[in-house]
């Protein structure tokens, strides 16, 4: 909400998403190139994006590393193998 001359003038939805367009067109590049960061996960040493950071931390296969505090690279992706096959079943 914002004043002008004593009056406030409330935001539309409206104007919101036009005001949010308009900011993504103008920095998109910036926003998209701050996306793509990646980090490694301390617990299970995997590349993730930033943004998927503490998502990635609630998945199987990081808290089964962590629990057993596995930090073997081969152990790691013969766990990720036998994950994806009994999510196929």
């Amino acid at each position: 909400m914002e004043k002008a001359n004593n009056i406030q003038i409330y935001k539309t939805k409206e104007y919101v998403k036009n005001y949010n367009k308009d900011y993504y067109n103008k920095n998109k590049t910036d926003l998209l190139q701050k996306a793509s960061v990646k980090v490694s996960c301390p617990h299970c040493s995997l590349e993730v994006q930033k943004q998927h950071l503490t998502k990635h931390k609630k998945t199987q296969r990081c808290i089964f590393l962590t629990k057993n505090k596995v930090k073997d690279n081969e152990l790691i992706e013969k766990f990720a193998i036998a994950l994806k096959e009994a999510m196929k079943r």
